[in-house]
């Protein structure tokens, strides 16, 4: 009965680890087989997962490079707007610096046009028109100097014909002796000062300013305006009259901002 008993026990140890290596064998083939799949399922879908990060990205790459390129359009955009308003606004300032504008209500204006040869303009278009308040004979003025008056106008533009035109005439007199004469435009850029009696005195290098043509409404030219310089003299006992040539302190088509004189404040 010992010798079986101790047989039993041997045969259940034995039972016991044939069941434990077998059992120990089915987990290490089971972790196999998941290594296995794993790496299929990855090789498989790895390659695919790394293509759409990449789509993602370069979609989110070419989407970031277009916001950054509107945005600097945008700034680009909003610093010439800025440097054309500091501009206008130190331009604005120079006119109010002469008393004689000081109580003119000013409209600054872009030239976006001119007509004939830049050298001799026989005119100009500017950005301003009849909804900003602008009306035909109005004066146009820079730097405190007679530019030209409007002739035409539209709702948005207005076209200036300038001094040196052959159909402007300004009544003007000059600062050193107040000879009384009529500006008048030659055409090819020419001006003279017409009409002068010959008992005044004029003088070469004196300057010719406008004397003044505000209608009740303040249509026109104030006082004072700059015309230009004389340059030479016509004169003949014979005449009644005597002229002058008078030559704008600079050239019209070289400008490219101006002030339009819509009349008293």
């Amino acid at each position: 009965m010992i010798l079986d008993s101790s047989l039993m026990k041997r045969k259940q140890i034995l039972l016991s680890t044939i069941i434990f290596i077998f059992i120990s064998l089915i987990f290490i083939a089971i972790g196999r087989q998941t290594s296995l799949l794993e790496d299929s399922v990855g090789t498989i879908f790895f390659p695919l997962g790394r293509i759409i990060h990449s789509t993602i990205t370069q979609r989110s790459r070419d989407s970031l490079s277009t916001q950054i390129q509107n945005l600097q359009s945008q700034i680009l955009e909003k610093a010439i707007e800025i440097k054309k308003l500091k501009s206008e606004n130190t331009d604005l300032r120079s006119q109010f610096a002469y008393s004689n504008l000081s109580a003119q209500t000013l409209l600054p204006s872009r030239i976006v046009n001119i007509t004939g040869s830049f050298g001799s303009p026989t005119g100009f278009i500017l950005d301003r028109g009849q909804s900003d308040g602008v009306k035909i004979n109005q004066g146009v003025v820079y730097d405190n100097t007679a530019i030209g008056k409007i002739t035409k106008i539209s709702a948005h533009f207005s076209q200036v014909s300038p001094i040196t035109d052959q159909n402007v005439s300004i009544p003007a007199q000059t600062l050193n002796t107040s000879s009384l004469g009529i500006i008048k435009g030659q055409g090819e850029g020419g001006i003279i000062l017409d009409n002068v009696i010959l008992s005044d005195h004029l003088q070469i290098g004196d300057t010719a300013v406008v004397k003044g043509t505000q209608d009740l409404s303040g249509t026109g030219f104030p006082p004072g305006v700059i015309i230009g310089k004389i340059t030479q003299i016509s004169r003949f006992p014979s005449s009644l009259f005597q002229k002058a040539g008078v030559k704008p302190p600079f050239k019209i088509s070289n400008l490219t901002t101006v002030f339009i004189i819509l009349g008293n404040k």
